[in-house]
Parts: structure tokens; C-alpha cells; sequence
């Protein structure tokens, strides 16, 4: 028996295999999971393009699939007049090595069957083409976030059709250790309490890192989630020879600036995926935090910020 305590509180017990009994598998039974990364584009495009947000867990997951392992018992006096039987296993049961393998391909095949593709960014992210935009399902082993404009269509499919045993099933209110609701301001957000609040109403949270590695690697993951880019990302610094460095092709590079990423800030500049541009230090929000200030020198730059 395991016994746990679930992020919503709950109390669960569990009976299970002796997993550490079997043999260990020759190939790899690894079963990626969704990132909170990945919750955030996707929550951030259904927003763009007015998709509805449902979460659904499946009940018994691993009991939906089916076993490769060679496991059995000799039933004891419990199983009545079986006693003394050899009981082979065809269900993937928890505790076996192979079963959240076994679980993924399940999944996989029914997604598939539904239309629903893997994406090329991020595998456990699943989209189906309906023309003016894609619908998603996000997997993280038995949780999905549904986020379509008829999730309920996409449920009773699950349900119905493939006969999974679905539980909690409604608006997202509560997903993967996080509570989901909307602002005073109508914008959709999800927050552990006690921690910190993150909101979905632009990229700002995404890439406040204004590097060019991570904005690269954003532009090229919306593509991927189907999202079309329209215009380049804008980086703004307070070093103008920083910014004229890598902005200007013919401009010479100083030992002082070794540390920029040269050539590949300027690709990406002649790309038109980034444009850099130089602002004021006395100007610059970063200054806020990662210098010294006197009230009255910073107070116009923080009140707007603060109040505005």
C-alpha cells in the first residue's frame, strides 16, 4: 500500500505492484510531462484566441492500458477457490517499471485517433487544426488542460468514445499545485498563494530576460504551437555602445562588450526577429533593482510603475 497526501489536500491510498521485483527493462521507459512553461503559451494563446480552459484528470490511468512485463502471483487464500493459482497481469499496474510508458502510448493513440497531432516544441503539448485556429491539450500523465472553444465536445469524446473514467472535470479552477482564476481586470491568471501571481495578459513574463537566446527560442515555439508572428521582438538597453555594436553590421566590436553575444544578436537583428534599441539609464526600469537610489532621483521612474 502506498498512501500520499495530494496537492489539493486529499489523502490517497493506493494498492500496488512490487515494481522493484521485476526485471529492469532494457529500453527506456521515461514519461515526459508537460512544463509550467509550456501551461504559460499555451494559456497565453487560448487568451489570444478566446479559447475556453477545462481540466479533466483521468481516474486509474495506468489501468487504461496494457502491460509488456512478464508479471504474475500465486494467488493465496484470498482469491477463494483460485488458491494456489498462477495469475498472470495484462493491465499496467502502478508500481511497474514500464507503466507510465505503457500509459503514454495509450494516450497517444486515442489523441491520434481524435486528430490531434504532438507538437514539434513540445511533444506532451497535442493541437488540431480547426482552420482559423488550433486547439490544445496539454498531458501531464493523467491531468490534461483542454483548451478549445468546445471543450465539452473534446470531453465527451474521452469519455464516451474511449471510456475513460474522467474526474473533476469543469472550468480550470485549480491545476497542477495552482489556483486559476481572473483579475479585477478580466485577465486570466494562476497563482500558488502563497508564493507569487503570474498573468497572461502579454509576453512580458515570458521574456523579461530581453536576451536573444530565449527570444529566439519563444519565436520559435509559438510557430510551432501554430502562432503567427507579426513584426520583430524589441530589446531596449541603457549601454548605447552596447546597442550600436549590435545593431550596426560594420561596427567594431570592443573588448568591453566580449561578453555580448555577438554574432548572434546580430543575426537575429538582420533576421527582423529582434530589434535593439538604446534608453536613457536614468529611464531604465531595470535600474530599479539592480542599483543604489536616492528617493527623489528614481521617484519618477517608480511612480508609473507603482501607481500608474
Amino acid at each position: 500500500m502506498v498512501y500520499a497526501v495530494k496537492l489539493d489536500g486529499q489523502h490517497k491510498a493506493c494498492l500496488v505492484a512490487g515494481g522493484h521485483l521485476t526485471e529492469t527493462p532494457v529500453d527506456s521507459v521515461y514519461l515526459s510531462v508537460i512544463s509550467l512553461r509550456g501551461i504559460r503559451l499555451l494559456t497565453f494563446v487560448s487568451e489570444l484566441n478566446e479559447l475556453e480552459v477545462r481540466a479533466t484528470d483521468i481516474g486509474n490511468t495506468y489501468l487504461e492500458s496494457y502491460t509488456q512485463e512478464k508479471v504474475y502471483i500465486i494467488a493465496g487464500p484470498e482469491f477463494g477457490d483460485r488458491q494456489g493459482h498462477t495469475l498472470a497481469f495484462h493491465k499496467a499496474l502502478y508500481g511497474l517499471k514500464s507503466s507510465g510508458l505503457r500509459w503514454h502510448e495509450r494516450l497517444s493513440d486515442v489523441l491520434r485517433d481524435m486528430g490531434f497531432i504532438p507538437s514539434k516544441a513540445k511533444c506532451d503539448i497535442w493541437m488540431r487544426d480547426c482552420g482559423d485556429h488550433y486547439e490544445y491539450i496539454a498531458v501531464y500523465v493523467d491531468n490534461l488542460l483542454i483548451l478549445s472553444k468546445d471543450p465539452s465536445s473534446i470531453i465527451k469524446t474521452l469519455s464516451d468514445e474511449h471510456k475513460f473514467k474522467l474526474k473533476g472535470t469543469g472550468a480550470v479552477s485549480f491545476h497542477l499545485g495552482c489556483d486559476w482564476f481572473r483579475d479585477d481586470d478580466g485577465n486570466l491568471c494562476y497563482a500558488p498563494h502563497q508564493y507569487i501571481e503570474i498573468t497572461f495578459d502579454s509576453l512580458v513574463n515570458v521574456a523579461a530576460r530581453t536576451a536573444t537566446k530565449p527570444i529566439l527560442d519563444l519565436c520559435l515555439t509559438l510557430r510551432y504551437l501554430g502562432v503567427p508572428l507579426d513584426g520583430p521582438s524589441f530589446m531596449f538597453g541603457d549601454n548605447g555602445s552596447v546597442v550600436n555594436t549590435a545593431s550596426v553590421p560594420h561596427s567594431k566590436l570592443h573588448k568591453r562588450h566580449n561578453a555580448l553575444s555577438y554574432h548572434r544578436t546580430r543575426e537575429a537583428i538582420a533576421a527582423g526577429i529582434t530589434r535593439f534599441h538604446h534608453i536613457v539609464g536614468t529611464t531604465n526600469p531595470e535600474d530599479i533593482l539592480s542599483k543604489h537610489w536616492g528617493h527623489s532621483s528614481i521617484w519618477e521612474t517608480l511612480r508609473p510603475l507603482l501607481f500608474w
